[in-house]
């Protein structure tokens, strides 16, 4: 199911990216394209099976053994489902802001900042062993809060398709920015993210709700005036060769751009 919602959402994405264009891309496509769908091939089963399953499997075995806050509050079980899907929300936007202040985690996450533009790949475009690390830090995170499986499986499917969105060299209107900026994480927020300055990448860490990026200061809001001004990738990464496939299953042993120098301090936001 999520498998073909999310390919219909890549190919809407892709279309609306073609008709109304964000920003042309200042590099070769097909070569970023190969490496990105590449990649998705290669974590087609961690994302799409792997990942939802395992979770989903956590969390009937927490529920069963009356594990976790929410089991613990005996609360009705569509609260419980709608809190859920919250909590998974927040956690993984706190897993994203240790993803860059923890070097380890930021040498995995760097393939996924490496892209030199952005577009719906982009949200492919993440290494292999990044997934399964990112599998073992959520599903604590679940068996912890004792987050429903029923949670698990809604928010997957709004991450995965929320995802593709975000990352599309698409351009809304000034109307639809403002309306979906209340809730939600729209392409232009997380391109701030996605930008070489570290400053500017350690904003925006938001996987779907906003307000988490507005309530611990991290939230930065985008304007237009930055549409030439802001640069993808890294720059240790920048050259052409640094699109090949192996070469960029390679950056988490290459990197030498150090993590933020700890997201989560004051000074930060």
């Amino acid at each position: 199911m999520v498998s073909d919602l999310s390919f219909f959402v890549f190919l809407a994405v892709g279309a609306f990216e073609h008709l109304a264009t964000w920003r042309p891309p200042r590099t070769r496509l097909g070569s970023r394209w190969i490496v990105n769908l590449s990649l998705e091939g290669t974590n087609w089963i961690l994302p799409y099976f792997l990942l939802p399953a395992g979770l989903a499997g956590m969390a009937l075995y927490a529920n069963k053994a009356h594990m976790g806050l929410l089991t613990w509050l005996h609360l009705p079980s569509w609260i419980q489902v709608i809190l859920g899907v919250v909590l998974l929300d927040a956690v993984e936007y706190f897993l994203h802001r240790l993803s860059h202040g923890f070097h380890l985690l930021w040498r995995l996450h760097a393939v996924h900042h490496a892209d030199p533009d952005v577009d719906a790949t982009t949200s492919f475009r993440h290494h292999p062993l990044e997934a399964l690390v990112h599998l073992c830090l959520l599903g604590l995170c679940v068996v912890t809060f004792g987050i429903p499986a029923l949670a698990v499986v809604i928010y997957q499917q709004i991450f995965i398709l929320t995802d593709i969105a975000q990352h599309g060299n698409v351009r809304l209107s000034l109307s639809a920015n403002r309306l979906l900026g209340y809730f939600l994480i729209t392409p232009n927020v997380h391109r701030i993210h996605h930008s070489r300055e570290m400053m500017e990448s350690n904003r925006n860490f938001g996987s779907v709700l906003i307000w988490w990026d507005k309530l611990f200061g991290t939230y930065q809001p985008f304007h237009y005036a930055v549409d030439t001004d802001l640069h993808f990738g890294l720059d240790e990464f920048a050259d052409a060769h640094d699109l090949a496939p192996l070469r960029v299953l390679a950056i988490p042993f290459l990197i030498r751009r150090p993590s933020s120098p700890d997201p989560f301090a004051a000074q930060n936001r």
